[in-house]
């Protein structure tokens, strides 16, 4: 994973400021507090982790009512892992 991190980097001239982790892997709590010290970034994970599905959900609910894309980030909380230097 950081090795496509650091291609990324490299390839659009740009730095990474926070991932966001998803599905069944972002479960642990070990793995991505490791990806946080490894790749130098702090990793955050949603409450809820399926969100491919939820953003399914939130699609329909946004075609049917109209509802704006802030009132639905408004809802989605994050649990974060800080990269932590050893100096």
């Amino acid at each position: 994973m950081n090795d496509v991190l650091n291609v990324m980097v490299k390839e659009s001239n740009c730095n990474i400021k926070h991932l966001r982790v998803d599905g069944g892997v972002s479960k642990s709590d070990l793995l991505l507090q490791f990806q946080s010290q490894i790749s130098n970034v702090n990793v955050e994970r949603p409450e809820f982790i399926e969100t491919t599905s939820l953003g399914v959900a939130i699609g329909c609910k946004k075609f049917c009512e109209g509802i704006d894309i802030e009132t639905i980030k408004s809802h989605i909380n994050f649990q974060s892992f800080k990269y932590e230097s050893n100096n």
